[in-house]
This record gives structure tokens, sequence and C-alpha cells, in this order.
């Protein structure tokens, strides 16, 4: 029972290597917009019928799949173009 749990922990260990190794080596696309929760956290509100979210309340910036950026389109016309 202790190899296999020696075992399970290096393969934990080796897991956050390679994640920590691709986050460090990727930082710039990762973090280019800051901090990378809120737009995480939005994104999954898009699956329940919403086609765009507003990330921000004090900014204006949207995220959309990108087969229905149709109807941004559409609402950033009607809202900005008056």
């Amino acid at each position: 029972m202790k190899k296999n749990g020696k075992t399970i922990i290096r393969l934990f260990a080796g897991l956050i290597l390679i994640v920590g190794l691709f986050v460090y080596g990727n930082k710039a696309v990762i973090f280019q917009c800051g901090n990378p929760i809120p737009y995480i956290a939005k994104f999954f509100s898009l699956d329940n019928g919403i086609t765009y979210v507003d990330v921000f309340d004090d900014k204006s910036e949207y995220i959309t799949k990108g087969d229905t950026s149709d109807d941004l389109f559409q609402f950033v016309e009607d809202e900005y173009m008056e």
C-alpha cells in the first residue's frame, strides 16, 4: 500500500509541475487582459442560452461564443451607434 501511495503522490507532483510549466510558458497570453478568473466565470454562463455576456460592470468588455457573434455585433451597433 505504501508503494501505491508514493506513486500517486509522484504522479500528482508531476502533474502540478507540468501545469505550472505550461502556465509559466504561456503567461503572456493567459494574463494579457489581467486576471482570467472573471472571464472564465462568465464563460460558463454562456451555456445557459445566453449568446453574449458583459464581463465587467464598469467596462464594456463582452465575450461570446464564436458562432453567435452576430447578436453581439447587433447589440454593440444599437448601443453605441446612436
